[in-house]
């Protein structure tokens, strides 16, 4: 391919191309090229695999403990990419009754979902900087469609959702994270109480009040003290028609 891109540019059509077409057409068959290369590296490492497995055919035992003796090659699954789309394929071990256990998974470290973690990455670098819309539109111009908005947004918040727990180990005297009421302590409750804030004391009602042999407030009388007592430590009284001393 990079023959072909090079036949393309000395040939009499590039002759009259402008700089901004020449760099356009080199940026999208480039890309062309470098997929194609991530493509065929993928390929043969599944080939090597492949051969691998049956010139040594020894029962696998996967995570789970379970041992599987039964290949199966082929198992391919799609990939997005910084340089586009490509098919990994891999060979499954497999057990009756026994999820399949594919060891290349592990060996790439092959995310959940459809999109590289450098991909993620870079939806979380864009997405800093403003939206998700925003984010797969500059993922878009750079790397092709291999994202959406939706995708962008659901692979920002899988790569923030170990922040807490990372600074609470690097950080000393952080708490470690926690869930429900517990995660938002009130500021007069201490964060490493393990029950629910105690709530305040029932206010006196009037039977209350009588009962105890005192006189009942009212609200006038309440609001009058108040203010009395503001207007007193504002405003020093003086004798009438004199004024206050300096």
């Amino acid at each position: 391919m990079f023959a072909a891109l090079a036949d393309d540019l000395a040939g009499p059509a590039a002759a009259g191309m402008t700089v901004c077409e020449l760099e356009e057409l080199i940026d999208e068959e480039s890309r062309k090229a470098v997929r194609q290369l991530l493509q065929d590296h993928y390929d043969l490492r599944a080939l090597r695999e492949e051969q691998q497995a049956r010139k040594h055919p020894v029962p696998v035992a996967g995570t789970d403990g379970i041992t599987r003796a039964r290949l199966e090659a082929g198992h391919g699954r799609l990939l997005a990419t910084l340089f586009g789309t490509v098919t990994v394929t891999r060979c499954a071990w497999r057990k009756p009754g026994a999820p399949d256990y594919l060891p290349a998974d592990a060996a790439l470290s092959l995310p959940a979902g459809r999109h590289s973690h450098t991909l993620a990455k870079l939806a979380t670098l864009e997405a800093a900087r403003g939206s998700f819309e925003a984010a797969r539109d500059a993922i878009a111009r750079r790397c092709g469609p291999v994202i959406g908005k939706r995708q962008a947004g659901d692979s920002v918040v899988r790569s923030a959702a170990d922040i807490p727990a990372f600074y609470a180990t690097r950080i000393p005297g952080i708490p470690p994270p926690r869930t429900g009421w517990r995660s938002r302590p009130s500021p007069c409750w201490p964060a490493a109480a393990t029950g629910p804030p105690p709530r305040s004391p029932p206010k006196p009602t009037r039977p209350a009040w009588k009962a105890a042999g005192a006189p009942v407030p009212t609200r006038a009388s309440a609001t009058w003290e108040a203010s009395a007592s503001s207007y007193a430590t504002t405003r020093p009284w003086t004798p009438a028609g004199r004024s206050r001393p300096e």
